[in-house]
C-alpha cells in the first residue's frame, strides 16, 4: 500500500481509537460507583489494569514483530471489546477483575503497534513527507482534537440520557476499527525484526545491561524521589476527579474540556517561554511540586475551592514535564539506552502506581476520598521535606 494512504489509514484508526477510549473514560469511576462498586473494587480494578498493561508491553512488542499488526490489532480489538462488555454488563468484582485483564492486555498489544507501522513504512519508501516528529505531532493534534469532543459528548450528552450509553458506543466503535482492520491489513506484508536465534541470543546481555541501568537508577534519589513523590499526591486526584466533580448525579463535560485545554496551553506554555525561565523550572521543581501537594491538602480539607484543581492540573502538567525534560536531556547520556531507560522509568512508575491505586481505593471506602487525598498529600510531602534536608546538609559538607 502506498504511503499516503496507509497515512490516512493511521489517522483514521488513532482517532477512532481515540474515541473508542475517551468517550466513556470521563465517567468509569462514577459509573462504577453507581453500579454499587466499592472504591476499594474499583481501585483494585484500575491496580490490575496498571499491572497487567506492564507486565504485557514487552510481550505485546515480540508479538507484533512476530506476527504482524493485523494480527496484534486484531486480538487488541478483541480484548478491548470484551473488556468494555465486562464493564456494560458488570458480573461482581470478579467479572470486573476480568475485564481489567483483557483491557490491559489489549493495551499492550495495541500501544506503538500503528505508530511502529506508519513510521516504518514511511521509512522503507523513502519519502519526503517522512518526519516522524510531524507524523507524530499531527497525530497528537487530532487526538487532542477528538478527545476533547469525545469525552464532552460522553460525559456531558450520552451519560445523562443514559449511563450505558458511552460504554456501547465505545463497543461499536471498537467493532469498527476491528472491521475495518482486516480488509485493510490483509495485504501488508508481515516482516520480523529479528529471527528467534538471534533474539535470543543476545537476551542474557541484555539482562545484564538492565539490571547495571536499573542500579544506576537507584543511585539518582533526584528522580525517584521525585517519581514517588508526584505518584503519591497525584494518584487520588487523577483517578477520583470525577467524584470531586459530580454535582446533581452528572459528571460536568465542561470540567474534562477545560483539563484538555489547561494540557494543551501547558505544553505550548513550555514550548515558547525561554531557556532561562526553562532552568529556573528546573532548579525549582521541588518547590513547585511541594507548591502543588499544598493546594491538594487545601482542596482535600475544603479549605481551598475545588475549582483551584485546575491549577493542580496545571502545574502537575509543567512537573510531569519537566521529569520527562531531565530524564532526556541529563539522566540520559547514551541515545541508544533511550528507550530501555525511559521503559525502567515508566515500569517504575506504573509499579508505583498500581500499589498506591490498592492504597487509595482500600483508604477512600474507610475513611472518604478526600480525607486519603489529604493523608497521601502529607506522606508526599514529608518524604520531599526529608529527602531536601538530607541533600543540603550533603551538599554543606562537600
Amino acid at each position: 500500500m502506498p504511503y499516503k494512504p496507509s497515512l490516512v489509514i493511521y489517522y483514521l484508526f488513532s482517532a477512532l481509537d481515540t474515541i473508542g477510549i475517551q468517550i466513556f473514560s470521563g465517567i468509569l469511576y462514577v459509573y462504577l460507583l453507581h453500579y454499587h462498586f466499592s472504591m476499594m473494587q474499583i481501585g483494585a480494578y484500575m491496580s490490575m489494569f496498571w499491572l497487567i498493561s506492564t507486565f504485557t508491553e514487552i510481550s505485546g512488542g515480540i508479538f507484533v514483530d512476530k506476527y504482524g499488526a493485523m494480527t496484534s490489532l486484531i486480538l487488541s480489538y478483541c480484548l478491548r471489546i470484551l473488556g468494555l462488555l465486562s464493564l456494560l454488563f458488570p458480573l461482581g468484582f470478579y467479572g470486573l477483575i476480568l475485564g481489567s485483564l483483557f483491557s490491559g492486555t489489549a493495551e499492550s498489544f495495541s500501544s506503538g503497534t500503528l505508530s511502529s507501522w506508519i513510521i516504518t513504512k514511511a521509512k522503507t519508501q523513502n519519502t519526503l513527507i517522512a518526519s516522524t516528529q510531524k507524523i507524530t505531532s499531527k497525530n497528537a493534534i487530532i487526538s487532542t482534537l477528538f478527545s476533547l469532543i469525545a469525552t464532552f459528548i460522553g460525559t456531558e450528552i450520552l451519560y445523562n440520557i443514559d449511563k450505558k450509553l458511552p460504554l456501547f458506543i465505545a463497543v461499536v466503535v471498537y467493532s469498527i476499527l476491528l472491521l475495518l482492520t482486516i480488509p485493510i491489513f490483509t495485504k501488508e506484508k508481515n516482516h520480523l525484526v529479528n529471527d528467534n536465534s538471534n533474539t535470543y541470543k543476545g537476551s542474557s546481555n541484555t539482562l545484564k545491561e538492565l539490571k547495571a541501568m536499573i542500579k544506576n537508577f537507584i543511585n539518582y534519589p533526584f528522580i525517584w524521589i521525585l517519581l514517588l513523590a508526584s505518584v503519591i499526591v497525584d494518584i487520588g486526584p487523577s483517578n477520583q476527579w470525577q467524584v470531586l466533580f459530580y454535582q446533581n448525579n452528572r459528571v460536568q463535560g465542561y470540567t474534562i474540556v477545560l483539563f484538555n485545554l489547561i494540557g494543551i496551553f501547558t505544553n505550548t506554555l513550555l514550548l515558547k517561554v525561554s531557556k532561562k525561565y526553562q532552568l529556573f523550572l528546573e532548579n525549582y521543581i521541588y518547590q513547585l511540586l511541594i507548591l502543588d501537594i499544598i493546594i491538594i491538602l487545601l482542596i482535600s480539607n475544603q479549605i481551598l475551592n475545588k475549582d483551584f484543581f485546575y491549577l493542580h492540573v496545571f502545574i502537575y502538567g509543567i512537573i510531569m514535564s519537566k521529569i520527562f525534560v531531565y530524564l532526556n536531556d541529563e539522566f540520559i547520556n547514551e541515545s541508544k539506552k533511550r528507550t530501555t531507560i525511559l521503559s525502567i522509568f515508566y515500569m517504575a512508575q506504573s509499579m508505583f502506581t498500581s500499589i498506591f491505586l490498592l492504597i487509595n481505593g482500600y483508604l477512600s471506602e474507610k475513611i472518604g476520598f478526600l480525607n486519603t487525598w489529604s493523608i497521601f498529600s502529607f506522606c508526599a510531602l514529608v518524604l520531599l521535606l526529608i529527602y531536601m534536608v538530607n541533600r543540603n546538609k550533603n551538599i554543606k559538607r562537600s
